[in-house]
């Protein structure tokens, strides 16, 4: 399997676009590359354009191969020949179902979607979005960036106490510290206040009425005129505080972090730094690390400038940092951090919070959107909020069509103090949070989850059958070979598929706890099954609860069956080797009668059934299973003659003559149904394998074939698999079940009155 892989941004040109908008889908391309390795080829793309040329080479080969466009929807190529599939972030209740311009209908993220094959998203918030505006037949996972992996040297790092000092080297960075020697040069002076205030006034006389404009205007439009005096101070300096340099910091105390592009409104980081200001005013043992993310710092840093210069004379520390820290820089910080905070309105993942809570490092964030996932008391310190109405970020409209999340601050307050508190005071309960970040995270951003996660998107999949020339047709894999195919998320075993096939016939049902629909196991039955064979049917009655004896004339797999049910939940377990003519049991022994497929095999089955009736408690139930007589006469021509043979298959029954059999032993028959068309099939292209390949038949059942099997075999099983997929499949699988199948059921009752001789 191949994919090719895309993001806008590349190892090339993502230094000079630090904070665009498709700036973090760089990021999680190169998270999920190492995982996407494990499952095949990886090919990075430069351009969309290359896609269908290397796809048509690659099926040419008998590859299968998937275009990943780690983009959003609206701006993932269509229209490819190449199966596509969007990895995107989405932090919203509703996915956009509007086109703004009637020439851009991919603004519509369902009409992009609908022509997509699946969709990755990065949370199950996402995905309800996704289902809600495409339907629950869209096929849809959400598998984060995982990212846990990588903090295992971090994991390691032991915690320091509130004293403990940490060194940190930021290479060709800006960075400003409200605890620095030199920090008043970043904040206007009265020398630029009164320039400001004489360009307001112009030439003309200061009079009363001027001062009072004056005066209006700084009260009614105080933001504005922030702005621009940050403007006019720094247009006037060229402050070497303004120069990229190596910075070199020390960080001690409690330290909170976090990281983000400020110029992301959904950040909303005026909050987080104005409400650790006030929990922390008067506490310098206090530190607030924002890591901005944006390629346009000035603006950013003095945003955040103007806002701590509203508090004045504050004692906690808050310190600005711009620029890219490599990976070894970026965990020191991390290391050196004590709480990773979000403020957010919504997330589409939050790959910094989940890189901390990876770390160990609890966390002070809200419990929406992606973060429902894995945030709440247990990895941190919870911030209500509470929905409000917004509109989709890229709608030139400004509709109001979805909701984002308000941060309700006094709670933001709160949790900084409580977080504080729990770091100093209580160092077990901190120690506490930590465990459980790491643990939540590795059950979510971990790369065996994402593996994980990646074989079932695969896996429900459609794919192009494998081209294979008439030599390969009737030639089998190596079972080393069989082993790697089986590995592949797309490989479909057709022992998993009859399985399925089954259930959906009514075996196995362990919702109702019934072995077959209308034939119920319950915890005070005592269960007797003939030829158990694998003892699928027994351990099915044990999970029950029901007390289950098992019969075979093999002791090996007596043997084996006893293994299986020596822990089970049965009330009890008896395993006897014997060949049923007769039983080694008392009359009126078993309330549940089973011989699946084993009168076939016996020399006299109405004195076998006879003798289950013996046993049969009054009114016991009884299920029974033989080969269907159409499938045998079809098989006669293809199937070796030593099928036909005993020990195998000696007699066949015709449904009215079964039936007489079965009423002849003394029961009543309640249901004779039938099962089996997968498998008959499968059967028939197996011995049309076998002949071809001029193999002969070391085994005749189908549950008795061991893999590997014939291409064409495994072919028929990925076809079954996707047709049941389809709505109202159960109906064409009934008709094929009745025009072919390859059994007979009979469920029936000992009626009470009947008496042995």
């Amino acid at each position: 399997m191949i994919f090719f892989v895309y993001s806008k941004l590349n190892q090339h040109t993502i230094a000079d676009n630090v904070g665009v908008p498709e700036y973090s889908y760089y990021f999680v391309l190169k998270e999920f590359l190492p995982v996407l390795k494990q499952l095949g080829e990886v090919v990075i793309v430069d351009s969309p354009d290359e896609v269908d040329v290397l796809y048509e080479a690659a099926y040419s080969q008998g590859k299968q191969a998937y275009y990943l466009s780690f983009m959003p929807p609206h701006l993932t190529r269509l229209g490819l020949k190449c199966p596509t599939i969007p990895v995107f972030a989405w932090e919203f209740d509703t996915l956009p179902n509007e086109a703004w311009w009637s020439d851009q209908p991919q603004d519509d993220w369902t009409h992009s979607l609908r022509q997509c094959n699946a969709a990755i998203v990065h949370s199950e918030f996402t995905v309800k979005s996704v289902r809600d505006a495409m339907g629950d037949g869209f096929p849809v996972l959400s598998i984060p960036a995982p990212v846990w992996d990588k903090y295992a040297s971090a994991r390691l790092a032991p915690t320091g106490t509130a004293n403990t000092v940490y060194k940190l080297q930021v290479d060709d960075a800006i960075v400003f510290d409200t605890h620095a020697r030199n920090k008043d040069q970043w904040f206007p002076n009265k020398t630029v206040l009164r320039s400001y205030m004489d360009k307001i006034l112009g030439n003309e006389p200061v009079t009363a009425a001027a001062k009072l404009s004056a005066w209006q205007l700084t009260k009614y439009h105080f933001k504005q005129w922030r702005e621009q005096l940050a403007i006019e101070k720094n247009s006037n300096t060229a402050g070497t505080h303004w120069q990229r340099k190596t910075h070199h910091i020390k960080l001690s105390g409690v330290v909170f972090t976090s990281v983000f592009n400020p110029y992301d409104g959904r950040k909303n980081w005026g909050d987080m730094l104005t409400a650790f200001c006030i929990a922390f005013k008067d506490r310098s043992d206090a530190t607030l690390v924002f890591k901005l993310g944006h390629r346009r710092y000035r603006t950013a840093m003095r945003n955040a400038l103007l806002t701590l210069a509203r508090f004045g004379d504050i004692k906690c520390r808050v310190i600005l940092i711009h620029g890219h820290l490599p990976d070894q820089d970026y965990q020191r910080l991390t290391q050196a951090t004590h709480f990773i905070v979000n403020t957010s309105f919504g997330e589409g993942q939050c790959l910094p919070l989940m890189e901390y809570l990876s770390s160990g490092k609890p966390a002070i964030a809200p419990h929406h959107s992606a973060m429902l996932d894995y945030m709440d008391e247990t990895v941190g310190f919870v911030v209500r909020s509470f929905a409000d109405y917004t509109a989709w970020p890229h709608d030139p409209r400004v509709a109001y069509r979805t909701l984002r999340h308000q941060i309700d601050w006094s709670s933001l307050v709160k949790c900084y103090q409580q977080a504080f508190l729990c770091f100093t005071d209580e160092p077990e309960r901190y120690q506490q949070l930590s465990k459980n970040a790491i643990e939540r995270m590795q059950g979510h951003c971990s790369q065996a989850h994402a593996l994980d996660q990646l074989r079932r998107i695969f896996g429900i999949l459609p794919i192009k059958p494998e081209r294979h020339s008439i030599e390969q047709l009737s030639q089998r894999m190596s079972a080393e070979e069989w082993l790697n195919h089986s590995r592949d998320p797309h490989f479909i075993d057709a022992r998993n598929t009859g399985f399925v096939d089954c259930v959906k016939s009514g075996w196995y049902q362990s919702q109702t706890g019934e072995l077959f629909s209308g034939f119920p196991i319950n915890p005070e039955d005592d269960v007797l099954e003939i030829g158990c064979g694998a003892g699928g049917a027994s351990l099915f009655c044990a999970k029950q609860g029901a007390a289950v004896t098992f019969v075979d004339v093999n002791p090996v797999t007596v043997d084996s069956v006893a293994k299986k049910l020596h822990n089970s939940q049965a009330r009890a377990i008896k395993g006897i080797v014997s060949d049923s003519q007769p039983l080694p049991l008392d009359d009126e022994y078993a309330s549940r009668i089973i011989a699946m497929e084993v009168l076939e095999h016996v020399t006299d089955p109405l004195v076998v059934l006879k003798e289950l009736v013996r046993v049969g408690k009054p009114n016991a139930l009884y299920l029974f299973s033989v080969p269907d007589a159409l499938g045998e006469h079809i098989q006669k021509p293809l199937a070796p003659a030593s099928y036909y043979q005993h020990p195998n298959h000696i007699h066949i029954f015709e449904r009215e003559a079964f039936a007489k059999l079965v009423e002849e032993a003394g029961l009543q028959i309640i249901k004779h149904d039938s099962y089996g068309f997968f498998w008959m099939f499968w059967m028939m292209l197996h011995w049309t394998s076998l002949r071809a390949g001029g193999e002969e038949a070391d085994q005749v059942a189908h549950d008795a074939v061991q893999p590997p099997y014939f291409p064409l075999t495994n072919q028929w099983a990925q076809l079954w698999d996707q047709m049941m997929q389809l709505p109202g499949a159960e109906i064409t699988k009934r008709q094929l079940d009745n025009v072919l199948p390859k059994s007979q059921i009979i469920i029936a009752r000992k009626i009470s009155h009947v008496r042995q001789d």
